[in-house]
């Protein structure tokens, strides 16, 4: 379990990342970060996951590279469907 603090810190992680990502535009990070992005949505908590994952679907260049490439990203979908 996540202490408040920690995720706290996480959402703000968070925030900051899908803003960046809006800002500039997902297309301008290579797959290497787009790669690390989802390393790090998985380490989250499944309410925060689903939470950013969420906000970066309407991001439609992401669908392919990144929801489509990692079957560990549709579990998290699939879990807090299944148990929401």
């Amino acid at each position: 379990m996540v202490a408040n603090n920690e995720f706290d810190y996480l959402r703000v992680t968070m925030d900051r990342l899908l803003n960046k990502m809006v800002e500039g535009g997902s297309k301008s990070y290579d797959n290497v970060a787009i790669n690390n992005m989802g390393d790090f949505i998985v380490m989250l908590p499944d309410d925060l996951a689903f939470s950013m994952l969420k906000d970066l679907a309407m991001m439609i260049d992401l669908n392919e590279r990144l929801f489509l490439k990692r079957y560990d990203i549709f579990n998290i979908l699939k879990t807090v469907r299944k148990n929401g």
